[in-house]
């Protein structure tokens, strides 16, 4: 950001509707507390450009710029959105603005305040930075529907204060981040150049020279026991600083950004203007790639674990970043509850628990690109863990086998008695399938619900093993699933029960 001071004349702008979009490969400027003279409005603003940045502070995170509202009232009159950026930093524990207390989760946990080395009390710093800039911008005559529907920027200058630990230092831009966003801000990403980023946020005890997506794993591991990322940095835009000139600016947006994210803006020193000037880059990805799920590629899983894998592409140029996964369960006897997250996934699968016994599990896939961009979710594909025989009531006639290692869950009933029944109540479902024995000499078994007879299930086969037999489908419901014996004085073995209502 430009420091010069330039003489101020009064200007009377009117406040104008934004349109919804910009344009890549346009030309604006930035402006701020530099430009203001004694609290007046900004003056000699360019009169060339398309959009304007305006600064929030006035250089350090918790001032104010006097010329906030006339700045950006100027920016609205342009014919791009205007965006915002708000200084960071992070003093540590002298911070007379605001620093948590032992033990606070304000949102992070701050274990020992009295360390400038604690993430989680810096993550709190920036986070209340965040909601001061916030609250600053939303005092405004535009109001705050307006100031958080703009792209912000976290201006990362090694020239404000900073605790000198990468680990640190990037906890309390991350706080930011995650701060803006959680206040309903729409965009948010970093502002630094190639020399500041690396300084504050590199950390030799990690063996990193920066903060990247690349590396952003290492940080996480470092910053788990005291908070978890919402937004994380790499998925935010960036605006690279300090470019000579425009031809400088424009070749710097064909190059990998400082976090890896999305390369929006790159400003540059007009020298026909007190004003730095900004090129928005035209390479911006604005197409969302695509994800598909390929494994499981089995329905029924009678092991502890489950391999999930997907494919995607990204056709917008940004390249692929990460992958969301998402996983609902859901019992013998009910739906699917609420999906959980396992997010910023790096490779293409994943080895997860297999749901419990009885129960369905099921997951969907997100790819994300480098610009932020999120596919629609993929196509959705389950496993069912079967019900062990023991977790049917039997009747009498019936011998538990427990012990049995080659067989599921260790254990298997057997009965030769006709009639004798085996079932479970409350089953919601539209899906069943019996694991039983199969052998020359075994007998029948017929599988009812409700009382009514689903089918007959002859055991007699040249073929001896267990073996899956699948029933035909019938519409979802809740009902008794009862195996009854259909033959005399012949060995009819049930290992285990699939039965889903979701698949």
């Amino acid at each position: 950001m430009k420091r010069r001071s330039v003489v101020l004349l009064p200007l009377l702008l009117l406040l104008t509707a934004s349109p919804a979009g910009a344009a890549t490969g346009d030309l604006g400027h930035d402006i701020s507390y530099p430009q203001c003279v004694s609290g007046g409005p900004a003056t000699n603003a360019p009169t060339t450009g398309s959009f304007g940045v305006v600064g929030i502070n006035g250089g350090i995170a918790t001032y104010t710029n006097p010329c906030l509202q006339a700045q950006l009232t100027w920016a609205d009159t342009l014919a791009q959105p205007p965006m915002l950026y708000a200084n960071s930093g992070n003093p540590g524990s002298a911070s007379t603005f605001y620093w948590p207390t032992a033990g606070a989760r304000d949102p992070a946990l701050c274990v020992n305040p009295t360390s400038n080395t604690d993430p989680g009390c810096a993550y709190d710093y920036g986070w209340h930075v965040a909601a001061d800039a916030v609250a600053k911008a939303s005092a405004l005559t535009q109001g705050a529907a307006f100031v958080k529907g703009l792209t912000w920027w976290v201006d990362v200058e090694i020239a404000n204060s900073w605790v000198g630990n990468g680990r640190t230092d990037a906890a309390d831009v991350q706080g930011m981040v995650d701060g803006l966003r959680s206040a309903g801000v729409a965009e948010v990403g970093v502002y630094a150049n190639g020399n500041d980023w690396p300084a504050v946020t590199g950390d030799a005890g990690l063996g990193t020279s920066a903060y990247t997506r690349g590396t952003s794993a290492a940080y996480r591991t470092a910053w788990a026991p005291y908070f978890a990322p919402k937004y994380p940095i790499e998925d935010g835009p960036v605006w690279f600083a300090g470019l000579n000139d425009l031809a400088g600016a424009q070749a710097r947006c064909g190059t990998t950004s400082l976090t890896g994210g999305e390369r929006l803006l790159a400003q540059y020193d007009d020298p026909d203007s007190a004003y730095d000037g900004d090129y928005r880059c035209a390479d911006r990805d604005l197409t969302a790639p695509t994800a598909s799920l390929t494994a499981p590629t089995a329905l029924l899983v009678t092991t502890g674990t489950t391999k999930v894998a997907w494919t995607a592409s990204d056709a917008g140029g940004s390249g692929l970043a990460s992958y969301d996964l998402r996983r609902a369960n859901a019992p013998y006897n009910g739906g699917l509850g609420s999906w959980a997250y396992t997010r910023r996934l790096l490779g293409t699968s994943t080895t997860v628990t297999s749901p419990s016994r009885g129960y369905t599990s099921c997951w969907y896939v997100q790819s994300r690109d480098a610009a932020g961009n999120v596919s629609a979710l993929s196509n959705r594909r389950c496993v069912i863990q079967p019900l062990d025989d023991r977790d049917l009531a039997g009747s009498s006639g019936w011998t538990r086998t427990t012990g049995a290692t080659a067989w599921y869950a260790g254990s298997f009933s057997t009965a030769t008695r006709l009639g004798a029944t085996l079932s479970k109540t409350g089953v919601r479902t539209s899906r069943l399938q019996v694991l039983a024995y199969r052998c020359p000499t075994c007998g029948a078994v017929t599988v009812l619900l409700n009382g009514t007879v689903l089918k007959t299930i002859s055991l007699a086969s040249s073929a001896t093993g267990r073996a899956w037999f699948a029933l035909p489908g019938f519409s979802l419901r809740t009902t008794t699933v009862t195996l009854r014996v259909a033959s005399s004085g012949k060995a009819v073995r049930v290992d285990a029960l699939a039965t889903s209502g979701v698949v």
